[in-house]
């Protein structure tokens, strides 16, 4: 995961920003930590939090794996980059 990645949400959430882009929008934030670990878990823990949006345990499960199966894409383009150089 790119740094820049993982701080965005906190900083969105700093007080001068705060007010600019959430208070305004009047829309909450939300920046769970999502371990990439296990799948089991992130399906999980990504379902308790999708309940309140109605979608359903399978398509959770399928939206899981197809995330890995990118993330495992994007890792292997990144080490074919890296070896070119």
């Amino acid at each position: 995961m790119l740094p820049t990645a993982s701080i965005t949400p906190e900083t969105v959430e700093a007080p001068s920003q705060r007010d600019r882009f959430v208070s305004r929008a009047r829309y909450p934030l939300h920046s769970p930590l999502v371990n990439l670990s296990n799948r089991r878990l992130l399906a999980a823990s990504s379902m308790r939090r999708s309940n309140r949006f109605w979608i359903e345990r399978d398509e959770n499960a399928r939206a899981v794996e197809v995330g890995f199966r990118e993330l495992e894409r994007f890792e292997a383009e990144l080490r074919r980059r890296g070896r070119e150089c």
